[in-house]
């Protein structure tokens, strides 16, 4: 027989099981709005039936049920969509930095518009045109200088201010770096209470959030892939266990420290020896606001305070010849997040072939502009110094002035020239140097190649003004005639590989006067004869190849032929923006150039912004759905609250009606014929 007071335990257990459902509904209504929370349930579990398998069991009609328990407190949550969700996060953080990059930097550029490099160089251009007109006229003069004035300016404006922005971007660097290592730190210590707490039964709900919210941070700054391991000992099968977190790549695998042999993935939280390893972004030079990123290393973290265990501090941090993991170079840090979005857009070494090339969203444009302002000035003074200037034909002498102040630059390296560019003091004291007049014959352009092949890329190019005096020395054939009428040039790629160049002095009937042989380049660009051939255009060649091009000897004009009512050379300077010229291996002129700098940029900018509205729609499409999992419903929990309130009252009727029943059966049985 069952006991007489069975249905009381069972009522019992139904009450308990309900309050403690209704506690949890409480909880989640009160952490509705709680950044990270998840809304949890109470897992219902029957009893043991009774009677248990025995020999000695009661003989009743099957087993009875004995009510109801409260079994685990669990978190309503998917792990496959919070992967999902990582996933997206991290490439949201990706393309939000790049966007954000670009975006700073088509303010500065600011083109096309009234205020932008373009509209400057306009107006210089057509200031001198003016000044072609009335050579003589001092207020012409005066506005040449000022519109140079104004675009060495505008140059060295945009320089500035995209430097300032690329060192703001340092900061963001460091900021990120700071972020990443607490939160390992964070989580590191998360999955240290998660350990000593699930081994004894429990879920720690509460902390299973604040862990994943701490991953979900770290998500969009780096991309990770998580592992999950078993705490052990008496674990509940709802346990959510230990975090291994590792860097991984856009496609989700683990991302190797490939300096050792084997590789081996780089693991930023290890939860079986309760470490964390934080990363540290190396630069070229660190105490160089703009210096590149030259490699990332990971370093195993302090428990309770910033820093590397065992490392005194960033400087200690380059230097030293053992971290956990190491990235020898940009490329090798293959993930997504807005660390790796803002490393691209501040500037990083690569390595290729044992040379080292420095890249970079704000590098590239600031190397660019620093091109563009190099060789166009380079060759307008060449041009300015053919000319003759009001003071130089009042005088009687020579001076070459000119027209913009580059003495601070090499030849080889242009870094810096578009902050360093500036009207030259000669100008600036008195307008009346400027050269108007009398223009030399200033040559400029690309070679023809005599035999087009399949395959092949680009022409050298040529800008100078030829100078009979200027002869290599590696010429052997005497003295290089002053009288040639025409100078023909040939370059080839000979069938070694090697880049030579030829100078040929033809006469008024085009018969040879004088030659070189094939002279070797020493460079990849080379002066000779007042005449500077440059390689870099040519991209893809064949050995073989040959390339030529003839010009007029007919030199700077003399000191009888200029005037001051002539302003051919004015003119001539005018027409340095048609000038093919070479900008970086680009045979092209100056606005075609600014005008591809320019669309390269906005082209850049609105993939970013494409890339970021498909990954925020995508993010957004990810949280949504996760949220319908894990958030808190109010309507929902109200609904729940009810549910559970009619069951508690259910059971506490039940108890009543059992105490009826056993209220007669005490007091009510057994008294007939008292």
């Amino acid at each position: 027989m069952v006991s007489t007071f069975h249905g009381l335990e069972t009522a019992r257990r139904g009450m308990m099981t309900q309050q403690a459902a209704i506690y949890v509904t409480g909880h989640n209504m009160a952490n509705a709005n709680t950044p990270g929370y998840t809304r949890q349930r109470v897992n219902f579990e029957t009893t043991e039936p009774y009677p248990p398998a025995s020999r000695n069991r009661p003989q009743i009609p099957g087993q009875m049920g004995t009510g109801v328990r409260a079994g685990d407190i669990q978190r309503i949550r998917d792990s496959f969509v919070d992967t999902q969700f990582r996933g997206e996060n991290s490439k949201l953080g990706f393309w939000q930095a790049k966007a954000e990059m670009l975006t700073q930097m088509e303010n500065i550029m600011n083109d096309p518009s009234d205020t932008g490099l373009a509209k400057s160089m306009d107006e210089f251009w057509n200031s001198l045109q003016d000044l072609a007109v009335e050579p003589q006229n001092n207020g012409a003069r005066r506005v040449v200088r000022q519109r140079g004035i104004a675009l060495a300016n505008t140059f060295n404006y945009m320089h500035n201010s995209l430097k300032a922005i690329q060192k703001d971007y340092r900061n963001e660097i460091d900021i990120s770096e700071t972020q990443i290592n607490s939160l390992l730190r964070q989580i590191n210590q998360l999955n240290k209470q998660i350990g000593s707490i699930e081994p004894n039964g429990y879920l720690p709900n509460d902390l299973y959030d604040e862990r994943d919210r701490l991953v979900d941070e770290l998500s969009s700054l780096v991309n990770i892939k998580v592992e999950v391991q078993p705490s052990g000992g008496l674990a509940s099968a709802n346990a959510e266990g230990l975090y291994d977190i590792y860097l991984a790549t856009p496609q989700g695998d683990k991302l190797t420290d490939n300096s050792t042999t084997p590789p081996k993935p780089i693991k930023l939280v290890d939860s079986s020896k309760n470490e964390a390893f934080g990363i540290h972004i190396k630069y070229d030079k660190r105490a160089v606001l703009d210096s590149p990123v030259s490699e990332i290393r990971f370093f195993k973290l302090n428990e309770t305070e910033k820093g590397f265990d065992g490392i005194a501090d960033d400087d200690a941090a380059d230097t030293d010849t053992n971290p956990t993991y190491l990235l020898a170079q940009f490329s090798d840090f293959k993930t997504n997040g807005r660390l790796k979005g803002f490393i691209e857009g501040y500037g990083y070494i690569e390595k290729e072939g044992g040379k080292e090339t420095t890249k970079g969203l704000y590098n590239a444009m600031l190397s660019d502009l620093d091109e563009m302002a190099f060789t166009f000035a380079e060759h307008f003074n060449l041009v300015h110094r053919t000319g003759w200037s009001l003071n130089e034909i009042r005088n009687g002498t020579k001076n070459n002035y000119d027209f913009f102040n580059l003495k601070d630059l090499k030849a080889d390296n242009h870094a810096g020239a578009a902050a360093l560019i500036t009207v030259a003091k000669d100008i600036m004291d008195d307008v009346d140097n400027i050269a108007a007049a009398a223009e030399g014959n200033v040559l400029a352009g690309t070679m023809k190649r005599e035999q087009v092949k399949p395959g092949t890329v680009g022409n050298p190019s040529f800008t100078g003004v030829y100078d009979a005096t200027d002869k290599p020395s590696s010429y052997t054939g005497g003295t290089w005639p002053t009288n040639a009428d025409k100078i023909e040039v040939s370059v080839r790629l000979d069938a070694g590989g090697k880049w030579q160049y030829k100078f040929t002095a033809l006469d008024a009937n085009k018969q040879e006067i004088a030659t070189t042989d094939y002279i070797n380049f020493e460079a990849k660009s080379q002066t000779i004869f007042g005449i500077k051939i440059d390689y870099t255009n040519v991209s893809k060649q064949q050995n073989g190849d040959e390339w030529s091009y003839e010009f007029s000897t007919e030199g700077v004009k003399s000191s009888e032929k200029a005037f001051i009512g002539n302003g051919s050379n004015a003119l001539e300077l005018s027409k340095v923006k048609d000038a093919l010229l070479s900008y970086g291996g680009n045979s092209t002129n100056v606005h075609t150039f600014y005008q591809g700098m320019i669309g390269a940029l906005g082209d850049q900018a609105s993939e970013a912004s494409r890339m970021l509205n498909i990954s925020t729609t995508l993010t957004k499409s990810v949280e949504q759905r996760r949220m319908s999992i894990s958030n808190v419903s109010l309507d929902e929990e109200m609904t729940n609250m009810i549910k559970f309130q009619h069951a508690y009252n259910a059971a506490a009727r039940q108890i009543t009606l059992i105490d009826e029943m056993l209220d007669k059966i005490i007091n009510g049985m057994g008294i007939v014929g008292r």
